[in-house]
C-alpha cells in the first residue's frame, strides 16, 4: 500500500532526539565551556579591503553620529588599522538591524584617535576611525 504524500520543508533535516542522560550531558558540557579569547570575524591580514562595516547598538550609534567617530573594542585594532582615508564606511545597528551609510573615512583607522568619543557609554572602543560626511547615493 502506498503511503500518503507528506509535504516536506524546503530544508529537510532529520529530527534530533536526545535521551534525558544525553541532554544532561550536553547541558553540563555547555556550562563548563570557557571563552578562549576574542572571537573576531575578520582577517587580520586583510590589506585589500574596499570598505568597512562597524557595529553598534542604539546607544553607541548615537555616539558615532554625534562625535563623528566609529569605534570598536581593542581586539578589532588589526581590522580597523586596515581602514584608509577615503574608504566607504557603514554602521550596522544590531539593536534595530539597520544599516547606515555610506560614510567616508576622514582618517586612517587607528587606536585611541579620540579618547573621549565613547566615555559617556562607560565602555571603551579604542579601535577607531574618524568619519566624514554621509555620501548620497544616486539611484
Amino acid at each position: 500500500a502506498a503511503s500518503p504524500s507528506v509535504p516536506r520543508n524546503k530544508i529537510d533535516t532529520p529530527p534530533t532526539h536526545h535521551t534525558n542522560r544525553q541532554a544532561s550531558s550536553l547541558a553540563a558540557g555547555a556550562r563548563t565551556m570557557r571563552f578562549q579569547g576574542p572571537r573576531c570575524s575578520f582577517r587580520e591580514d586583510a590589506t585589500d579591503m574596499a570598505g568597512a562595516i562597524f557595529m553598534s547598538n542604539s546607544e553607541t550609534r548615537d555616539h558615532c553620529f554625534n562625535t563623528g567617530v566609529f569605534g570598536l573594542p581593542p581586539e578589532y585594532g588589526p581590522f580597523v588599522a586596515n581602514v584608509k582615508q577615503g574608504m566607504p564606511l557603514f554602521l550596522f545597528d544590531y539593536t534595530f538591524r539597520k544599516l547606515y551609510g555610506v560614510f567616508e573615512a576622514a582618517s586612517d583607522g587607528g587606536m585611541d584617535i579620540s579618547r573621549t568619543a565613547f566615555r559617556s557609554t562607560g565602555r571603551t572602543y579604542p579601535a577607531q576611525v574618524i568619519r566624514s560626511c554621509h555620501i548620497p547615493l544616486d539611484y
